[in-house]
């Protein structure tokens, strides 16, 4: 009974998907739903969900776009983002920044002062930027090039990085 069912080949499911199609729009059909809205997504480049939700995408996402843009880039990270975020921190530091979607991000969800964007791109440099104003943060962005071990101990020593103070 199950096979029969479930085969798409057999007399009972056919004309069933022969109707759905027959009254249901295109627009409504589940693949062309998913399509629509990854469609609108991308040519809103506005992140849909997760931690940074609302953000201004500006560029073409170092080849992750889709996951970005849906809210689902790194999701793996989201119980420690839910830590960080709310925390109280002089600063953010983003060593290897790529296109600033962490930098950005940090700059709308958290409440650390100062975020600095490191990368030896660039480009990468300037999608940061460029993220950073379509979100206007810029002013708590800082950008620099490579980050060698010390500009990081400077970093490390010019604020209370390393300390939580919950308000």
């Amino acid at each position: 009974v199950r096979r029969r069912i479930c085969d798409t080949s057999s007399s009972m499911a056919s004309p069933i998907r022969d109707l759905a199609k027959a009254i249901l729009p295109l627009r409504f059909r589940p693949k062309h739903l998913v399509d629509r809205l990854l469609e609108e997504t991308i040519r809103g480049s506005v992140v849909r969900g997760g931690p940074f939700t609302g953000m201004r995408y500006t560029n073409d996402g170092y080849g992750v776009l889709g996951p970005k843009l849906c809210g689902t880039y790194e999701c793996e990270l989201w119980p420690i983002l839910q830590q960080v975020l709310p925390a109280c921190f002089d600063r953010f530091i983003d060593v290897g920044s790529g296109d600033g979607y962490y930098t950005t991000g940090f700059a709308l969800r958290s409440r650390a002062k100062e975020i600095i964007a490191y990368d030896g791109s660039e480009d990468a440099q300037r999608y940061c930027r460029d993220m950073a104003a379509a979100n206007h943060v810029t002013p708590r962005i800082r950008v620099e090039g490579w980050c060698n071990p010390e500009d990081l101990a400077r970093e490390l020593r010019h604020g209370a990085n390393l300390r939580s103070e919950e308000h």
